[in-house]
Formats: C-alpha cells, sequence, structure tokens
C-alpha cells in the first residue's frame, strides 16, 4: 500500500446527520449514532473499530443535534485527538452532507460511512484495491442474507464486468443479490466536483458518479444499522465482546 492510501494518512467522514425517526422517543433526545451500546456510544465503537485499523482523522458530518456531537467530540478527545465536527447549515441529506464535509478532508481520498450502521469487515483491504484500480470511488457491498434485519427496502447492486457499478433497484420486498453497505472510497476530487445543496447520495448516485471509474467490493460480512428498535436491541450482541475489549482502555485515556 502506498503511503498516500495508508491508513493513518487518510481520513473518515462519518454521517451523522439524520434525526432517527424510526426509532421513535429513543431519538427525541439523543441522536441515533449516540444511543448507547453497552457502556458506550454506538459512535465510539465505530471509531473503535476503525483505530484498529490505523485509521486517525475522523470528521462527523452532524445536523440534528449537532451540539451533543461537539460535547461527543470533547469528552473522546484523548482517545480520538483527530476528530473534528462539521455541524450542516441545514439538513443536506447524505449528498449534501458529503458534500460539505470533503471541503474538510486533507487527504486525496476518504472513507466516508453512515454513523448508524457498521459493516463488521476491515477497510484498509478495500483502500488498497481502490488505490491498485485507480478509482474515483469503491462501494462496499453486502449479500442480502448478511444484512441484520433484513434487506428489504435496500437498494440491490447491478454489477457489471470487474465489478463495476451499473446500477441499483430498490425493492420493496424481501431482497437478494448484493445490497449498498453504505461504506465507500472516495476521492476527494470527486467528491468535491458534486453540487451544493440538499440531496441522497444513494438515490442521486449513478449521476453523481457519472464519467467516474467506480466499482463494488464484495463484503462477505455483517450489517448491522441500528435505525429500528429491533436492530437497535441487537446492537449489543453484534458489537459485543470485541468492541468492548477495546473500550476500557480508551475510556481510560479519556478520563485521564
Amino acid at each position: 500500500m502506498t503511503a498516500r492510501c495508508d491508513p493513518s494518512d487518510v481520513d473518515v467522514v462519518v454521517l451523522c446527520g439524520g434525526r432517527g425517526s424510526r426509532l421513535g422517543p429513543l431519538t427525541e433526545r439523543v441522536p441515533k449514532p449516540l444511543l448507547p451500546v453497552g457502556e458506550h456510544p454506538f459512535l465510539l465503537h465505530q471509531l473503535m473499530r476503525l483505530q484498529h485499523e490505523g485509521f486517525r482523522r475522523f470528521i462527523l458530518a452532524a445536523g440534528y443535534l449537532s451540539k451533543q456531537f461537539e460535547e461527543f467530540a470533547r469528552t473522546w478527545r484523548e482517545a480520538a485527538p483527530g476528530m473534528e465536527v462539521v455541524i450542516e447549515p441545514k439538513p443536506l441529506g447524505t449528498g449534501g452532507g458529503l458534500r460539505l464535509a470533503a471541503e474538510r478532508v486533507r487527504s486525496e481520498r476518504f472513507v466516508a460511512l453512515n454513523g448508524d450502521s457498521v459493516l463488521d469487515e476491515p477497510i484498509t483491504p478495500v483502500l488498497a484495491t481502490h488505490c491498485e484500480a485507480s478509482r474515483a470511488m469503491t462501494l462496499m457491498a453486502v449479500r442480502a442474507a448478511r444484512v441484520v434485519g433484513g434487506a428489504a427496502q435496500k437498494a440491490i447492486c447491478h454489477l457489471g464486468a470487474q465489478d463495476a457499478l451499473l446500477g441499483f433497484e430498490t425493492v420493496g420486498h424481501e431482497a437478494e443479490g448484493w445490497i449498498n453497505g453504505g461504506v465507500y472510497i472516495i476521492e476527494r476530487a470527486m467528491a468535491l466536483s458534486w453540487p451544493v445543496g440538499a440531496y441522497s447520495v444513494e438515490s442521486e448516485m449513478m449521476w453523481l458518479v457519472a464519467g467516474w471509474r467506480v466499482g463494488v467490493w464484495r463484503s462477505q460480512g455483517q450489517l448491522l444499522d441500528i435505525g429500528t428498535p429491533d436492530c437497535y436491541a441487537q446492537a449489543a450482541e453484534i458489537l459485543g465482546r470485541s468492541a468492548l475489549e477495546h473500550s476500557e482502555p480508551i475510556a481510560a485515556r479519556s478520563r485521564a
């Protein structure tokens, strides 16, 4: 892996702007990524996993209840000193949120992922493949059967030769095939070419990447999205021991 593709030199943008309305009263006062899983916020579990892989700089793209993300960054500043918060002036969706955060990215490429879901497969091999293939974007896709809570309403990826992304199909029933896992490696130059404004990167993907080289990584991992009460209830069991093994030393450093 070249120096420019070393995870310590690649920024991570975590999208944290959504309201989490499907969780009802749970997110009336706490944004979804900051809901507790065990003793720590779900977002902290994510950052621990990423730090374990060597990523060091994190940009939290916040909107709803954004001051709580600023407090989160202060609370855990010793554990994740490279963390900063970018606040949307108005709800921008995942596309507009990524476009805004890209202005703060320092690396040539960055990892983008959702603050309310986790795909339990290392990202560094995907980053290496992305760089070797000279892509503008690499999307991590997961088998429909590996989506916790089921794959209904998830976007199915249509793949071409050498796993090129040809498009998506959203179905209203339990899907089969490869699902958009919500984790991307994105070249900063491409993200900065996107329009400023509010839109969804998922629904507008194909015109956003038109003319750029885009591919798909077929993940064998499991995708957990805590967007519903049932899935949130499973988060502690799924993240469980492996995440909490790393949490105590991080918590201790933050209290120091």
